[in-house]
């Protein structure tokens, strides 16, 4: 699994979902404010975060926190219950928006 960061962005959140699971990755830094970049992110804006997990690539930090948490359902951090599950995506949401 490979996730397309950089310093100070909102990649920072999906580093902390996959730190949460426990899952191994490799995190890979892309000259988002540099012209001419050396390393580009694969993001169709050349944005950050970017993750490729085999053949499924997602762009945009809502979509792949919630896609890694409903791949490695039932963890304590993402619950099966609907009602459950329901208060992790207010947090989730929260996070993206206010934090």
């Amino acid at each position: 699994m490979l996730v397309y960061t950089y310093p100070k962005s909102r990649s920072l959140r999906v580093l902390w979902t996959l730190e949460e699971l426990g899952v191994d990755y490799d995190s890979i830094k892309a000259d988002i404010l540099c012209e001419t970049p050396t390393v580009m992110s694969p993001h169709p804006r050349g944005k950050v975060p970017f993750l490729v997990d085999g053949e499924v690539a997602i762009c945009e930090t809502l979509a792949i926190c919630t896609y890694l948490c409903e791949k490695y359902t039932g963890t304590s951090l993402y619950p099966v219950d609907p009602a459950h599950r329901a208060v992790v995506n207010s947090w989730i949401s929260f996070a993206l928006t206010d934090l």
